[in-house]
C-alpha cells in the first residue's frame, strides 16, 4: 500500500512538470501576449512598490532622531486679538518655555529665510542656499554631534557675536569635503562667517513655517540676539521644544497652554493669546498627509487592476484557444486538466511578472532611501 502511495505521488509529480513543460512551450509560441503582460505587471507591481516605499517612509516610518515622539513645535493661536490661528513666537516666549522646567526639558528658537549667497574660496561659484538661523542647544535637541568641529554652544548666541556656520555634510561634500574648511572663513549674503563644523552624513533637519511650506536646511547660522531683547510683539521665530519622556500629548498641551496664559496675561492684558505644540513629523506633514493617503489608495487600486486585468487577459487568452482546448476535451482530458493548464499559464506569468516587477520596485525603494 505503501508503495502505491509512493507511485502515485511520483505519478502526480511527473504530471505536473509534464503539464508545466506544456504550458511554457504555450507561452513561447505567443511572445507578443507574453511581452505585454510581463511589460504591465513588471509596471504596475514596479509603481506600487514605488507608492508604497513613499507611503511608508513618509507617513509610517519615525523621523531619524532620538525619541523623535517627544519633540513638538510651539505656535501661537491669536484668538480675540488678530485672526491668525498658527502664528510664530518671540523670543520672549521661548525664554518662557525654557524657564518653566517640568514638562517641557528644552526649547530652542528656529529662524530661517531663504536665497542666502553663499560662496567659499576664490575659485568657487556662489551658491544659493537655504539657510537656518538658531540659538545653541539645537543639535543637541536633535541628538546629533558633528563630524567635524563643533556645534553651536551659548558662547556663539547673542548681541556682537562673532558670525559662524556649521555646514551639512552634504554642503561640504558639494564643497569638495575639505576638512581644513573648519576654521576657514566663508561669505554669506557678502557678510563673512566662520565655519565652526560640519554635521554627519545623513542628518536632515526640515524646518516649519508659520506662513510658508517647511524649508530644508543646507547650513545654520548662530543668533546674534538674546531672547529676551526683542519685543513680545516681534514673533519671528519657530520654537521646537523637546519633552520629559514618554510624556502624554495631553500632558505636554497642558504644560505650554500653561505658559501661554502667563504670556497672555503679561503682554497682552488676558485678551486670549494662547500657545499650543504640535508633534514635530505631524506638523510637517499636515498639509501633505491626506495626498499621501489618497496616492496609498490608489496605490491599492492600482494593484487590484493588475489582478483584474490579469484574469481578464488570461479568460481572453482561453478563450481565443477555444478550439485547441476542445481538441483536448476530445483526446479525454477532464475539465479539471483543461482549467490546470490554464492557471498554469497564469501562475507562471504571474511569477515571472511579480519577480522582474519586484526587481524594478527594489531599485526604486534603493533610490529613495538615499
Amino acid at each position: 500500500m505503501g508503495m502505491t502511495a509512493r507511485n502515485t505521488n511520483s505519478e502526480r509529480f511527473f504530471g505536473t512538470l509534464h503539464d508545466v513543460s506544456l504550458t511554457i512551450r504555450r507561452l513561447v509560441r505567443a511572445p507578443l501576449f507574453v511581452g505585454v503582460t510581463l511589460a504591465t505587471l513588471t509596471i504596475g507591481l514596479g509603481m506600487f512598490a514605488v507608492v508604497y516605499t513613499a507611503v511608508e517612509k513618509v507617513l509610517v516610518e519615525p523621523m531619524p532622531y532620538p525619541d523623535a515622539g517627544d519633540l513638538y513645535y510651539v505656535w501661537r493661536d491669536y484668538g480675540a486679538i488678530r485672526d491668525q490661528a498658527r502664528g510664530g513666537l518671540p523670543g520672549t516666549d521661548i525664554a518662557d518655555l525654557r524657564a518653566a522646567g517640568g514638562v517641557v526639558e528644552s526649547a530652542v528658537a528656529l529662524q530661517a529665510f531663504l536665497g542666502g549667497v553663499f560662496s567659499y574660496g576664490e575659485d568657487e561659484d556662489p551658491m544659493e542656499l537655504s539657510v537656518v538661523v538658531t540659538a545653541s542647544g539645537l543639535f543637541e535637541l536633535l541628538g546629533v554631534e558633528p563630524a567635524l568641529g563643533r556645534v553651536f554652544g551659548p558662547d556663539d548666541v547673542g548681541p556682537e557675536r562673532p558670525f559662524t556656520m556649521v555646514l551639512t555634510h552634504e554642503l561640504w561634500n558639494r564643497l569638495g569635503a575639505d576638512p581644513g574648511i573648519v576654521g576657514a572663513d566663508v561669505s554669506l549674503n557678502g557678510r563673512p562667517h566662520t565655519v565652526i563644523g560640519v554635521l554627519p552624513p545623513g542628518f536632515d533637519f526640515v524646518r516649519a513655517d508659520a506662513n510658508g511650506p517647511p524649508q530644508r536646511a543646507d547650513a545654520y547660522a548662530n543668533l546674534r540676539v538674546g531672547l529676551s531683547d526683542p519685543s513680545p510683539n516681534l514673533a519671528d521665530y519657530t520654537a521646537l521644544v523637546r519633552v520629559r519622556r514618554g510624556t502624554s500629548p495631553e500632558a505636554v498641551a497642558a504644560a505650554v497652554d500653561a505658559v501661554g496664559r502667563a504670556v497672555d496675561e503679561r503682554d497682552f492684558d488676558g485678551r486670549g493669546l494662547k500657545l499650543y505644540p504640535v508633534g514635530l513629523k505631524a506638523d510637517l506633514l499636515d498639509e501633505v498627509r491626506p495626498a499621501l493617503l489618497v496616492l496609498g489608495a490608489a496605490g491599492v487600486v492600482l494593484a487590484l487592476m493588475l489582478m483584474v486585468n490579469l484574469a481578464s487577459v488570461l479568460i481572453a487568452r482561453a478563450s481565443q484557444r477555444a478550439h485547441e482546448l476542445a481538441v483536448s476535451r476530445a483526446l479525454g482530458a477532464s475539465q479539471f486538466m483543461v482549467a490546470r493548464g490554464t492557471l498554469l499559464e497564469g501562475g507562471l506569468l504571474g511569477v515571472a511578472g511579480g519577480g522582474l516587477g519586484a526587481l524594478a520596485g527594489s531599485g526604486a525603494r534603493a533610490r529613495w532611501s538615499r
